[in-house]
């Protein structure tokens, strides 16, 4: 993939609903932090970008074991 590609496709991306959800987690987030110093912010920040990418990262992966499970269904069935 070169770089125009690699860009097209993150914009893609961003464009379905990725830029939303981030966008609305920040805002709620933000909303309930602790805002009486910069290191409870950043603190939170961090927690909540580890915790946004766990929760896509498992739901991605539920995906693809789910789109393999159906592959190798549908390969079974072709041999019987």
């Amino acid at each position: 993939m070169n770089t125009k590609e690699l860009r097209d496709y993150t914009i893609n991306i961003s464009n379905n609903g990725i830029g939303d959800t981030a966008r609305k987690a920040a805002q709620s987030v933000f909303k309930k932090a602790d805002k009486t110093n910069e290191d409870n912010l950043i603190i939170t920040s961090a927690i909540a970008k580890k915790a946004f990418i766990d929760a896509f990262d498992l739901e991605y992966e539920r995906l693809f074991l789910m789109a393999e499970l159906e592959e190798n269904k549908n390969t079974i069935l072709k041999r019987v």
